[in-house]
């Protein structure tokens, strides 16, 4: 599960496959799980206010990556892994990605900054623009430290326009123009 608290008080969360499919007695037989959407936004008092529509295209198995900025979201989901943002007013506009298994990405109007894929070393990144068809286009980069070495480990979360790390040396950030 990953809680983002948005603009007009929203709570975002997106969830991982046992918060969809259900485990330790959500779903069968119990109660379908509170995360059966994927993704689901809640007030700020805890009240459901709107979660992912199943009938919106290819349904979200494990919600990889959310990001928040204001009243918007904006998700990287398995198995096909597109880029969907939600409007404050819960309108749905998706990119189809060939990356697979990021789990963090930052985001302005023309670039993406994706953390790596699956098995890539921490310091490597990918910077997508969208093409002509709707297609996130990618090119490899490497995520650097002030020193100029490469990231180390550590947890990377996007925050609208900024990837933050954070590591036992303290917490970077990079800004995507």
């Amino acid at each position: 599960m990953i809680p983002v608290l948005g603009g007009r008080g929203r709570i975002w969360v997106g969830y991982f496959d046992e918060g969809i499919f259900g485990n330790y007695g959500w779903g069968h037989p119990g109660p379908a799980p509170v995360g059966q959407a994927g993704l689901v936004c809640f007030s700020a008092v805890g009240e459901k206010i709107w979660e992912f529509p199943n009938d919106a295209g290819p349904a979200i198995y494990d919600c990889y990556a959310l990001n928040v900025s204001g009243a918007e979201a904006v998700i990287f989901s398995y198995p096909d892994f597109p880029i969907c943002r939600i409007s404050a007013d819960f309108q749905l506009t998706s990119k189809r990605t060939k990356l697979r298994g990021c789990h963090a990405f930052a985001m302005s109007e023309a670039e993406i900054l994706f953390s790596g894929q699956y098995d890539d070393p921490p310091d490597v990144a990918y910077i997508g623009r969208l093409d002509r068809d709707g297609t996130i286009l990618v090119r490899r980069a490497r995520l650097l430290m002030p020193d100029g070495s490469g990231r180390p480990p550590g947890r990377l979360q996007g925050r609208g326009k900024r990837l933050y790390h954070f590591g036992k040396d303290g917490v970077y950030r990079a800004i995507v123009d």
